[in-house]
């Protein structure tokens, strides 16, 4: 959902420098309000030199290993 809002032309503009070309005005005030709000893009290719299937082994053994203490806690 969007909202109007109006600011000064001095403000548009600094917002605008923050802003470049890659950032939203959303993107930009998040920051500025201290929000960490990310883009999911920035973590593209991040595991493309991982071995997938040892993460996914780690995974496997955390979630048993936290469903046993869950079991035990009732």
């Amino acid at each position: 959902m969007s909202k109007l809002i109006a600011i000064s032309d001095q403000t548009y503009a600094d917002l605008l420098k923050l802003k470049g070309k890659k950032k939203s005005f959303t993107e930009v005030i998040n920051e500025l309000l201290g929000r960490k709000i990310g883009n999911i893009e920035q973590f593209f290719g991040a595991w493309k030199d991982r071995d997938v299937s040892i993460m996914k082994k780690r995974i496997q053994e955390r979630r048993k290993a936290n469903m046993q203490r869950s079991i035990k806690g009732r």
